[in-house]
């Protein structure tokens, strides 16, 4: 009976442990505040209220052939907007293809529904530090509109991609961002890093991803006078604590039913 009891605490034990596990690696999301820049080149105030990931998921290379971009974004009801930031120390674009050249690739999948194929108003969306820009896999590039320059240590680039139908706060758009580095300014490309990839097949495959932007409306002013605190956001350590408090809870459950049952066979002796 003891060893039946054992058996059904170390069952839960697992499962808790293989839901957690899989909750904490969920597709990579980010929160997309509305805001409307100037796609000029220039870092306006809107986009100091847009969260920041990074692309340190190398598809390609290593970390002493990569560039980690920083990129953020911004929506309104009919655009997607996106500013990223490039440390580079060699600026290429030897290459007669743009995906050799120092260049960033942004992904939009905008009914998130992860197809295998692109639909219509999907697409890859590319441009390099010289604001020699492309678009991939959708026919309507009418609204597509890219600003780039070099900057100290590097270059960004500033673009705005219509969704090409109406969007709302609480929508869900597939999205993943990458940096392609031509490390040594050879014509090669050398490195490939991302932000969320499942693999390097986004390009070809929208279910490859591997990000999701969560459209949130903008935030509300503040008052002058006011002063407001804000809980600190739960992280994956929050997750990590309670997979540990879970675990030792389980540990001394099971330890109370050994215990008990070396008392009974005890009494029976």
């Amino acid at each position: 009976m003891v060893k039946m009891k054992v058996s059904k605490v170390l069952v839960v034990a697992l499962v808790l442990v293989m839901v957690l596990s899989t909750a904490s690696f969920a597709a990579s999301s980010m929160n997309i505040v509305q805001g409307t820049p100037k796609i000029d080149g220039e870092i306006d105030a809107v986009w100091a209220t847009a969260n920041t990931v990074k692309s340190e998921i190398f598809i390609g290379g290593d970390a002493s052939t990569n560039n980690v971009g920083e990129f953020k974004a911004l929506w309104d009801e009919d655009n997607y907007y996106i500013l990223a930031i490039v440390k580079d120390e060699v600026i290429s674009d030897a290459s007669a293809d743009s995906y050799q050249q120092d260049s960033i690739d942004w992904y939009l999948d905008v009914a998130n529904n992860k197809t295998v194929e692109y639909d219509a108003i999907d697409g890859q969306f590319r441009a390099n530090f010289a604001n020699v820009s492309s678009v991939m896999h959708r026919a309507d590039t009418s609204g597509f509109v890219t600003a780039a320059k070099e900057i100290d240590g590097g270059w960004l680039v500033e673009a705005k991609v219509p969704f090409l139908k109406k969007m709302k706060a609480g929508d869900v758009v597939g999205i993943d961002f990458q940096v392609n580095n031509d490390n040594d300014g050879d014509g090669v490309r050398d490195g490939v890093s991302n932000w969320a990839a499942l693999s390097g097949d986004g390009w070809k495959d929208t279910s490859q991803f591997g990000g999701e932007g969560v459209l949130v409306a903008a935030p509300a002013a503040k008052p002058a006078t006011t002063t407001t605190t804000t809980a600190n956001p739960k992280t994956g350590d929050d997750n990590n604590v309670l997979l540990f408090g879970i675990i030792a809870l389980i540990a001394a459950m099971t330890a109370v039913f050994v215990l008990k049952g070396k008392k009974k066979a005890a009494s029976y002796k």
